[in-house]
């Protein structure tokens, strides 16, 4: 690769919602890394005044199109970026100002390094932090082709691929994967992480370093409980309810793409996960105890009075049963199995309740 092209492509996708994407595009702009060491592709849906200035300054890339999904979009950027490395970042994100940097120096200093991903910082509609997403936790090296934990801890233990903006891979892991992550109604970043598990050889790397700010909000494609604090669990979950679909739909031909791999038994846990979040249903791991996942914001959605008399359980079990109406049998099944988990261990823990209570009254 000669000198004057650049190492890194940034390809940034945006959906309507023009407020934020100018904030993403500032935050490419401040990157520490030279600016003739990274290309930026923004593949979009309209014309905004704002970004389209930034876009136009800086000598980026600027293509409107009409594609709705975001594999769609991602595409689009695929086809038109240069760099060796490929990196996302979507409307609503951002990244700190030494993330390209961090990328280059990473992939420089380890040849065979395939797959990054980085931890965030949350924010919220205005910018304000809200913590971190996970737990801070030191760097882990995976090897590929990937061992029985290493499917375990990227397809099952959270974190492994969530948020396309603090996703970076090397060109090559995609090239064989385009058609996968075309079909991807938003779960992009699942289908990169497939991409580079069925990769023979190399490297995947984990990092606990807070490189990108992941922005919740109530147009979110991926609500998280973090709204809470920002007074909106209501909407989050309706949000929620709403995408699950799609994200079974994605998940499904996620699971027929690992098909064959090592992770192929851990990829069935893909179609089960936003089944059991949506509804309140414990977590889908055998030889792991059940564990209620959105229990307490739930608990705190129902108590909001603009939920007026209708629970926020009973408005996503009710949105969710109608989404899996629809859903692949097998999906269906691990669906209604974990909806008889969940009722079980309900009845229990009221049962534990009474006996508590004619403890305390007797």
């Amino acid at each position: 690769m000669g000198s004057d092209t650049p190492i890194i492509s940034v390809i940034v996708t945006a959906y309507n919602r023009k407020q934020y994407l100018p904030h993403a595009l500032r935050s490419l702009e401040m990157q520490t890394l030279p600016k003739d060491r990274f290309e930026v592709i923004v593949v979009k849906n309209f014309e905004g005044r704002e970004s389209d200035e930034i876009i136009r300054r800086n000598g980026w890339k600027n293509i409107v199109t009409d594609v709705v999904p975001l594999g769609g979009k991602i595409a689009i950027g695929l086809e038109e970026a240069s760099g060796d490395i490929i990196t996302f970042l979507e409307d609503d994100d951002m990244y700190r100002e030494d993330r390209l940097s961090h990328v280059k120096e990473l992939f420089s200093a380890t040849p065979g390094l395939r797959y990054f991903h980085n931890e965030q910082e949350v924010i919220d509609e205005a910018g304000r932090s809200l913590g971190y997403h996970g737990s801070p936790h030191s760097d882990l090296t995976l090897r590929l082709p990937p061992s029985e934990l290493a499917c375990w801890l990227t397809l099952v233990k959270p974190g492994g691929f969530h948020n396309n903006s603090s996703i970076a891979v090397r060109r090559e892991v995609l090239d064989d994967s385009l058609a996968l992550i075309r079909s991807m109604s938003a779960s992009v970043d699942l289908a990169v992480m497939a991409a580079a598990l069925k990769e023979t050889e190399g490297l995947m790397l984990l990092s606990g370093l807070p490189l990108t700010y992941w922005r919740v909000h109530r147009s979110a494609t991926t609500p998280h409980l973090y709204s809470t604090r920002s007074g909106d669990m209501a909407s989050s979950l309706r949000a929620l309810a709403r995408t699950y679909y799609l994200w079974a739909l994605d998940a499904h031909l996620v699971k027929s793409y690992l098909a064959g791999t090592t992770c192929e038994r851990y990829a069935e846990h893909l179609e089960a996960y936003k089944a059991v979040e949506v509804a309140s249903m414990p977590s889908w791991a055998p030889g792991l105890r059940l564990t209620v996942m959105l229990c307490r914001g739930l608990r705190q959605a129902s108590r909001l009075r603009r939920l007026g008399s209708v629970s926020a359980r009973n408005y996503l079990v009710m949105v969710a049963d109608s989404f899996m109406s629809k859903a692949p049998d097998r999906l269906r099944e691990l669906y209604w199995r974990a909806r008889w988990l969940a009722r079980r261990q309900t009845i229990k823990e009221g049962r534990e309740e009474m006996r508590l209570r004619s403890r305390l009254t007797g």
